[in-house]
């Protein structure tokens, strides 16, 4: 946690370092400071007052001084160090601030803050023209510019001088606001001179003016969004870069600040950095980011976390951001497709929510089971006539998909298994008509079994919702079914299963993938091309073992599924969301299949020559491209 400005006034300062500050602290310091020696958040060390200052002294970043007196010996040089601070209420002798010839000295907090400013930073030409402008600006503004430019320009120094003398200020230190809030009032002040600025179009002059007064009062959040938006428009990074990291430390969820370090994170492949700008801006103060913005920046800080497995800590900040996300109405959006976005966000968001895990609920109620010839069977009868299988496939759909793709399906796999095979069709709502649909499939073979359920969707309260608005049908339930039915089929027969989308077609044997996954309790379908929670980790297709912990897994989806298919709203893409989730949660054994041989993760609009031991057809598929012997 970075300190606020009020324990550390010094952080928005350090943070625009691009490493680590080098701190010399002589005699006591600020805690703050202090601290960040000790927690290695700087490089340097600390000097007894009463040490002298010597010419030797070394490089740093900030020199801190708690007696001004003690730079009376020093031989500071413009090339160090780059600030020297003390406090106010320390005198400074003039023999001390003959030393700082090349330093503007302004208010910081409770101290004062010499900032070397090598003439090299400025030419005389620039110098020149900023000392232009001081005749058009209010006097408070003068002389902040003037202070300025005065260590690095004589014609300024000597303008400052007359200036304080007119006002009968002759003996004010020559870059000293008189206090805090006079300091503050010249910044306001200032402010006004960037907005003429940008009323004018010049957008260069307005960043040089917002540069120096960031550099008179680095602490200033006005002054360093001024800085950004200028540095950010006119295409300078680094400099933007700096201005974001001042602010972040003033404020961690500047959504400004958090946007540049966003960008930084992305282009350097900084996965950290990112989920700290993301988070940072899902987390931001209410109207600081438009409600579509901040549930995108949730669910994709929640994406992140859950790339890998979650700890304590993880799973607490994952908790916040789905706070964040529930915080924001998505009805409040007009009707439209960034409402049908904001909801999809919301809920992929709601899919991270820890209440859904660990929780184990009853198997699922199926205890009859049917063959294309003879009389229904329960699950000893199966296990008595599958004696000797040594994989079970398991599949769900409704009838309209059974239809549609049951027999590619089931021809595929009786064509190219080769090793005894068990094959489980679950028909989803289909109780009443599973004859005839047993009769529409025509595939009388002792190794397919059919079992079917009373499911309505028409009685189905819950909403379902993708990117382009709410599902007329309740299709996250439909997908959901066959993970239940394999925890049912793994329990039941204690083989290998295989469960798969309907729409999937075997194209060679199976032993192999058997035998290369005998170590794991389960296996899933990574999706290298999305980092997204809810397409990361695919459905179509997953492998579990009649393990253990393999068992355990299964049971665990399930609960999370029932619990996520309850509520009043679900993501049509909860089945994904619950792999991911029990995966990041787990302590199974996992593997993972070959998306270049094993199943395909892109979409094939018909058929075509390809590697895939399962080709996944996806939605679409021109059905009578497929090869006969496929």
């Amino acid at each position: 946690m970075v300190p606020s400005p009020a324990r550390c006034p010094f952080t928005p300062l350090l943070a625009m370092l691009d490493a680590p500050p080098r701190l010399l602290l002589h005699g006591p310091a600020p805690a703050s400071l202090a601290a960040l020696l000790h927690a290695g958040r700087a490089t340097g060390h600390a000097i007894e007052a009463d040490a002298p200052l010597g010419p030797d002294l070394p490089e740093a970043d900030l020199l801190w001084v708690s007696d001004p007196a003690a730079l009376s010996g020093l031989g500071l040089s413009e090339t160090r160090p780059r600030w020297v601070a003390w406090p106010q209420a320390a005198p400074l002798p003039p023999s001390a601030r003959e030393h700082l010839a090349f330093y503007a000295i302004a208010p910081l907090g409770p101290n004062l803050l010499a900032r070397r400013i090598p003439p090299a930073r400025i030419s005389p030409e620039e110098a020149a023209a900023l000392q232009s402008r001081t005749a058009r600006l209010p006097r408070a503004e003068a002389l902040t510019l003037l202070r300025l430019l005065a260590p690095c320009h004589p014609p300024a120094r000597a303008a400052l001088r007359k200036r304080l003398a007119d006002a009968g200020c002759a003996g004010e230190a020559l870059a000293l606001a008189a206090d805090d809030t006079a300091a503050q009032q010249a910044a306001a002040e200032a402010l006004e001179g960037f907005n003429r600025a940008l009323a004018n179009g010049d957008l260069a002059d307005a960043e040089r003016l917002a540069a120096a007064l960031a550099a008179y009062q680095p602490d200033n959040r006005a002054v360093l969004e001024a800085a950004l938006a200028c540095n950010r428009n006119l295409g300078q990074t680094a400099r933007a870069r700096r201005y974001a990291a001042a602010l972040l430390a003033i404020d961690p969820h500047h959504a400004g600040a958090n946007l540049v370090r966003l960008e930084q994170a992305e282009a350097a492949g900084d996965r950290a950095m990112e989920l700290a700008a993301r988070s940072a801006l899902a987390l931001a103060p209410p109207d600081a980011l438009h409600p579509l913005r901040r549930l995108h920046e949730a669910h994709r800080a929640l994406s992140l976390h859950l790339l890998g497995p979650v700890d304590a800590q993880g799973r607490a900040a994952m908790q916040a951001l789905v706070a964040a996300a529930r915080g924001v109405e998505p009805m409040e959006l007009p009707e439209g497709e960034a409402r049908h976005w904001a909801r999809h966000y919301r809920h992929l968001a709601e899919a991270a929510d820890a209440a859904l895990l660990h929780r184990e609920p009853p198997l699922l109620p199926v205890e009859t089971l049917h063959r294309a010839e003879g009389r229904p069977l329960g699950w000893a009868g199966l296990r008595r006539q599958v004696r000797g299988a040594k994989l079970a496939f398991v599949v769900a759909a409704d009838p309209a998909y059974l239809q549609l793709y049951g027999r590619a399906y089931l021809g595929s796999i009786l064509r190219h298994a080769d090793l005894p095979v068990v094959i489980l069709v679950h028909v989803i709502g289909g109780a009443v008509t599973l004859p005839e649909l047993i009769r529409l499939m025509d595939m009388p073979d002792q190794r397919i079994v059919y079992s079917a359920d009373d499911f309505a969707p028409a009685a189905v309260a819950t909403q379902c919702h993708d990117s382009d608005g709410p599902r007329a049908l309740p299709v996250a339930h439909f997908q959901c079914t066959r993970f239940a039915m394999a925890r049912r089929a793994l329990e039941e027969l204690r083989l290998p299963i295989l469960v798969s989308d309907i729409d999937t077609v075997l194209q060679r044997g199976v032993t192999e993938l058997v035998d290369r996954f005998k170590g794991c309790d389960v296996v899933l379908n990574r999706n290298e091309a999305s980092r997204a929670f809810g397409s990361h980790i695919t459905a179509n297709l997953l492998m579990a073992f009649p393990t253990k912990a393999g068992l355990a897994w299964l049971a665990e989806l399930q609960g999370y599924l029932e619990a996520a298919l309850a509520a009043p709203h679900v993501t049509r893409w909860i089945d994904q969301c619950g792999l991911q989730a029990c995966w990041s949660a787990g302590t199974a054994r996992f593997g993972w299949f070959d998306t270049t041989a094993d199943i395909n993760n892109v979409m094939y609009p018909r058929w075509m020559p390809n590697p895939f031991l399962f080709l996944s057809l996806f939605h679409g598929f021109d059905m009578a491209s497929l090869p006969k012997d496929a």
